[in-house]
């Protein structure tokens, strides 16, 4: 991906806002996905500390939830 186009999702993934209504454990997990994805491009940034402040805030945040594939996304990309 161009680093523009990473740059740009990260801008719209910042945007991104829990709504208070989601209580749901499925919703909850798809909102915590996106730190995940917020780490990698951190990532590809070279930004260690924000790749590191992400992975671990979407890996504490939904270690609670049940197994969804949501949650095994955020465990791999914790792990990497």
């Amino acid at each position: 991906m161009h680093n523009c186009h990473i740059k740009e999702a990260l801008e719209w993934l910042k945007k991104h806002e829990l709504q208070e209504f989601l209580h749901h454990p499925y919703d909850l997990s798809l909102h915590y996905e996106k730190d995940a994805y917020m780490a990698l491009i951190y990532q590809e940034l070279g930004d260690k500390e924000l790749t590191v402040k992400h992975t671990t805030n979407a890996k504490d945040l939904i270690e609670p939830i049940p197994n969804f594939p949501h949650k095994a996304f955020v465990l791999k990309v914790y792990k990497k």
